[in-house]
């Protein structure tokens, strides 16, 4: 039985099944994590933009 943090809910919770990733798996996830760190910055300019546009509309 493995025991974890949720980062979301930062409650310990346990796990009967056991962590066992593939080189394939943990490339495909490294290889995701890049197009996220890829997509981010672009999101946040968006949100940015978005808030601004919402600023403008209130006045």
């Amino acid at each position: 039985m493995n025991t974890y943090t949720n980062s979301l809910s930062g409650k310990k919770v346990k796990s009967t099944q056991k962590l066992s990733i593939t080189p394939e798996q943990l490339n495909d996830i490294f290889i995701t994590q890049k197009k996220i760190l890829m997509i981010l910055p672009v999101t946040i300019r968006y949100v940015e933009s978005a808030k601004q546009i919402e600023t403008l509309i209130k006045f």
